[in-house]
Parts: C-alpha cells; structure tokens; sequence
C-alpha cells in the first residue's frame, strides 16, 4: 500500500508535526480551534537530501531556518537523495 510522502508542517498551529500526504500540492489541516489551515507544498533541499515541507503562509511567514533542525527532531523521510 502507499502510504505517499511524509511532509513536515511549518508554521500555523501544527508547526513541526509531520503528516503522510497521499497526494496534492497542498493540503488542509483541521484545527481545535474550528478553523483549518492550509499548507503548501515545497521541496527543501537539506544535506543533500530532498525533503517535503508543507507551509503555511496564512499565519505569516514559516521559519524555514527552523528546518534542518526539525527535519533531525523529526526523522523526517528524505524523497531523493543519499
């Protein structure tokens, strides 16, 4: 079965979780708060390794220096590279 690519969310209320994304550029995300918050896809390329990153632009600016730290915390799967 795919289980299709793990994204690590940046920015918004689910800042550094991770989700399996079975398709789609971009994905919505429910909130407890009652609203949902959508996170766009982009590639980011860390160590050369190609990792895939939702962003959220809704809430401001993502902190993507914050990446390489939580792609480690994380154990974020890579989609290319070695």
């Amino acid at each position: 079965m795919n289980q299709g690519m793990q994204w690590l969310l940046l920015g918004g209320p689910w800042n550094g979780k991770t989700l399996w994304i079975k398709a789609g550029s971009s994905v919505r995300v429910p909130h407890e708060d009652g609203e949902e918050y959508l996170y766009a896809g982009e590639n980011y390329l860390h160590d050369g390794r190609l990792y895939r990153l939702g962003v959220c632009h809704s809430e401001g600016d993502a902190d993507l220096s914050a990446a390489p730290r939580l792609i480690q915390e994380t154990g974020l799967q890579h989609i290319a590279g070695s």
